[in-house]
């Protein structure tokens, strides 16, 4: 009869044992599917925010005319300045979400942004509107180029730079190696025209 006990313990602590490794294996699948879940969806919010997007904190008169100004803005905690690009060609392009021709030409511009980004050129678009408006636009039409969004003082120092005031936009810079405002124009261009402006200053 004692035996009889003892082989019953034995087999209910077995049989305890068993339903526990299974709830236990049902969690760690529960666990993982979660984690699995909220991995997708953290890569679904990453794509939708995949631009790169950030304010401008000071803007300053250049030197000297056709030299460009000086903008400083923060880029992931680190502090750059335009300066910084020296040793690139930089097209500086100001446009805003409103502006047809600004939108229209934005694909181009990420398309060149790609083909050169191995050959010392940078673009930098700017935008005075409100940075949630610039936002909105970015998660549904995002660009392969820095988006920096500026006061209407940006704006005024590379006016001053170039003696010039923009009447329009979208309205491009193009700075050579040594950061010399070398073109100005008014007015969409397209992706050939811009590729031709461009390398002249990249030999």
């Amino acid at each position: 009869m004692k035996i009889l006990k003892y082989l019953f313990f034995v087999a209910l602590v077995i049989f305890v044992s068993a339903c526990n490794k299974n709830n236990n294996s049902e969690n760690k699948d529960s666990k993982d599917n979660k984690v699995i879940q909220q991995t997708n969806t953290n890569d679904a919010a990453n794509k939708t925010a995949d631009f790169k997007f950030y304010k401008i904190s000071k803007s300053e008169n250049s030197a000297k005319e056709k030299i460009a100004p000086e903008i400083t803005w923060d880029e992931n905690g680190k502090q750059i300045k335009l300066s910084d690009l020296k040793g690139n060609v930089v097209l500086v392009n100001f446009w805003a979400t409103w502006c047809k021709p600004c939108v229209g030409e934005m694909p181009d511009l990420s398309l060149i942004s790609q083909e050169l980004k191995d050959k010392n050129f940078r673009i930098i678009g700017i935008s005075t509107e409100e940075p949630k408006t610039i936002e909105n636009f970015l998660k549904t039409k995002p660009v392969a180029y820095t988006i920096l969004n500026g006061p209407e003082e940006t704006v005024n120092v590379f006016e001053k730079a170039i003696g010039k005031t923009m009447d329009g936009i979208p309205a491009t810079f193009i700075l050579d190696k040594e950061g010399k405002i070398v073109e100005f124009f008014m007015g969409s261009k397209s992706k050939a025209d811009f590729i031709n402006i461009i390398n002249k200053y990249l030999k």
